[in-house]
């Protein structure tokens, strides 16, 4: 992380590495993944810049972020909205879904 527009303070928020951040709503917290694992840093600004360490909120198989950016979505009361990265079973019949593109023409009926 680090300070803007002066760029002088720059401090690490994880350890390790980590990937998609994401700035909570307030500003008070900073949201990362690292690997499986989805990570926060509570930041604070008074005199200087400063971060806690970094704490595992949750970990789960849900979808990497790609080369467009990242997969999941912190709304503002803090609940996470992300992808679950689901394994095939080997089942006969798949699920299907259907999507009527023309429900607006379609007769009314009571």
């Amino acid at each position: 992380m680090q300070t803007y527009p002066d760029m002088n303070a720059k401090i690490p928020v994880s350890i390790g590495g980590g990937d998609s951040p994401v700035w909570s709503a307030d500003g008070k917290q900073l949201f990362y993944r690292a690997a499986d694992r989805v990570m926060a840093v509570e930041v604070t600004r008074q005199t200087t810049l400063r971060a806690t360490p970094p704490r595992e909120l949750f970990r789960g198989a849900y979808v990497n972020p790609t080369a467009s950016g990242r997969q999941y979505h912190v709304a503002p009361d803090g609940r996470f909205v992300m992808l679950k990265r689901v394994i095939a079973e080997a089942t006969p019949a798949q699920p299907k879904i259907v999507l009527d593109v023309n429900w607006l023409a379609a007769p009314r009926g009571r």
